[in-house]
């Protein structure tokens, strides 16, 4: 429902206000590439993963991969994502 919602809210606003589309796909992209799509968080330094586990959207990625990979093992995933609030 959340994510309904956000996309009608985000309809309203491109018909409404162009310059917002761009605006969401500046946001968007480091957002997106720093959810760790393209890396494993737990390859990362110890600094750098602490500060990239406060991104909920990394929980969510490291929760897909243990459950479609059965040798994947996440050492740092917190379930309940404590961390995150």
């Amino acid at each position: 429902m959340l994510a309904f919602g956000v996309s009608l809210s985000n309809t309203v606003l491109f018909l409404r206000y162009p310059i917002y589309e761009k605006i969401l796909q500046i946001v968007n992209r480091p957002l997106f590439m720093l959810s760790g799509v393209f890396f494993l968080p737990d390859a990362l330094p110890h600094p750098f993963r602490d500060i990239l586990l406060y991104n909920p959207i990394v929980h969510a990625m490291m929760s897909f991969r243990k459950g479609f990979y059965p040798e994947y093992r996440a050492a740092v995933l917190d379930i309940d994502c404590s961390r995150c609030w």
